[in-house]
């Protein structure tokens, strides 16, 4: 995605949704993921993060950015969506309960 938005330049409309799109489509992957897990409670925070970046990385599609802006507001927003993960990981690993 770098490389791509990298030779892009100034991106149009329809450039902008490429990267933007295929994103928010595999977050939602991950989200369906998540709904599938038995200890579906423990996850919900990583659900509502990942949720939450897809419908900002879906408004990023109807920004005016240029390649670079693209790039960062994605990139923050899968960071966020990561640590929230990781951090969702860490909580349940340090006390482990039986499946709810």
């Amino acid at each position: 995605m770098l490389v791509l938005l990298q030779q892009l330049g100034d991106l149009s409309d329809a450039g902008r949704w490429l990267p933007v799109g295929s994103v928010a489509l595999a977050l939602a992957a991950n989200v369906a993921l998540t709904r599938t897990l038995e200890a579906r409670r423990r996850y919900r925070a990583i659900a509502v993060a990942t949720s939450s970046a897809i419908v900002l990385i879906l408004l990023v599609g109807v920004t005016s950015l240029d390649s670079k802006g693209v790039l960062a507001v994605v990139t923050a927003l899968l960071l966020a969506s990561i640590v929230t993960s990781i951090v969702v990981w860490l909580r349940t690993v340090d006390s482990p309960s039986t499946v709810e």
